[in-house]
């Protein structure tokens, strides 16, 4: 293969300046151009798009080895969503026994108690032709269903949920939480009061038998089959803010996308085949990156050890040479009776052996939302719907205001 330089685009200082554009998801299709792999900026930029599925598929092939996770997303936290390499590997094999099939198996009831509280309240709503913000709707459900996934009946403690809620809403402090326990004020740190109240609720799960459900309780009596050691407090902690923080936001982004979809195009599809097609038209996580730990060769372009390579699922899944139309939303693309999409042309949770840990889960979560909730309202968008705001994850720009009917009014 020979080794050729990069097709730069315009000059840009990082690709974070894309948030502060009118249309940075269309500006982000022109860098691409159609190359496999694009250098943001000048011909010294250490700073490249990986904008091909072949591209994407030898960085998230090495993501553990050549590729690690770029140190501006760390900020001194430690757990499986920042670290890399061995201790990488060791956080993964821990936090993947609390997503075996048979745990996962007997969450579903704690799942569908948890909605059915939302379906009583949307029914009541829906008889009153009603009107709901349904991001805010979304935002709520799947902060209580993470909240009972993660803590089991301790989630019935509202001060222990708002004080974590502050501790997602401000994880990127650089200093662990549970050693500002003997140090520091609480006013010097917002997670510390969190990291109080969960440090002994750690504790206590320490001296009880797995619960066989909820995933504190994985994490907390999860063994290394190599080592025979399980995680520290401080790293239980660590791994409950990054299910907390991953396991709410995507969700209920996704869900309000559905929701949209289905009022401006209503499907007869399956709820997994809709929440997959609306997964490629708004991948939640829009846009992320890895940073090289040595010189290598992608689809033909040199990599300098240290530059950044950004991936953008949301750029795969709108390319017009990977899908047809790619603008529209059509969940039959879904069936199972049709050939998949090629692996690294759809990349809802990531892929490579990073692929995200609780994606069973999360599409479990949605599915009996959208079948229950879809069950009990007819729901209508009320004017046009928000445009994506590319945040860190990509969510509807402002409320996403919606009319209940009964569903007899289809």
């Amino acid at each position: 293969m020979s080794v050729q330089t990069a097709v730069e685009a315009p000059p840009m200082r990082t690709l974070a300046a894309l948030r502060g554009l009118p249309q940075p998801l269309r500006v982000l299709q022109g860098l691409a151009g159609g190359e496999p792999v694009v250098r943001l900026g000048p011909r010294s930029s250490n700073c490249l798009l990986a904008a091909s599925p072949d591209a994407v598929r030898h960085v998230l092939r090495r993501s553990n080895d050549g590729y690690a996770k770029p140190g501006f997303v760390k900020k001194g936290q430690v757990g499986i969503l920042v670290s890399d390499g061995d201790e990488w590997s060791r956080h993964r094999r821990l936090v993947q026994q609390a997503f075996g099939p048979g745990r996962i198996d007997a969450m579903t009831t704690v799942i569908r108690s948890v909605v059915d509280r939302t379906a009583d309240r949307w029914a009541a709503v829906a008889s009153a032709r009603g009107t709901l913000d349904v991001l805010a709707e979304m935002r709520s459900l799947s902060w209580q269903l993470i909240c009972e996934l993660v803590l089991g009946d301790a989630a019935e403690n509202r001060d222990l949920t708002g004080r974590l809620w502050t501790a997602v809403r401000t994880s990127h402090v650089d200093q662990h939480p549970l050693a500002m326990m003997v140090r520091g004020s609480v006013s010097a740190n917002p997670q510390r009061p969190a990291a109080l109240e969960l440090g002994l609720l750690i504790a206590q799960r320490r001296w009880e038998p797995d619960d066989g459900v909820t995933l504190l309780s994985a994490l907390v009596h999860a063994r290394d089959a190599e080592s025979g050691e399980g995680f520290t407090d401080q790293e239980v902690y660590d791994e409950v803010l990054s299910l907390l923080t991953a396991g709410h936001e995507t969700t209920a982004d996704t869900l309000t996308w559905a929701w949209s979809l289905l009022a401006g195009s209503p499907s007869a599809a399956a709820p997994r085949q809709v929440l997959n097609e609306s997964l490629r038209l708004y991948p939640p996580i829009w846009l992320f990156a890895r940073t090289a730990v040595e010189a290598d060769i992608v689809a033909g372009t040199q990599v300098r050890p240290g530059a950044t390579v950004f991936i953008s699922p949301w750029l795969l899944h709108h390319d017009p040479r990977l899908w047809t139309d790619p603008e529209r939303f059509e969940p039959s693309r879904f069936d199972p009776a049709t050939p998949p999409p090629s692996r690294f042309t759809f990349l809802p949770f990531g892929a490579g052996p990073r692929v995200c840990v609780g994606s069973r889960l999360a599409m479990l979560e949605m599915e009996v939302a959208l079948t229950v909730l879809a069950s009990v309202a007819n729901l209508s968008l009320v004017g046009r719907p928000p445009a994506p705001r590319t945040a860190v994850t990509l969510r509807p720009r402002g409320p996403m205001m919606m009319s209940f009917q009964p569903p007899e009014h289809r």
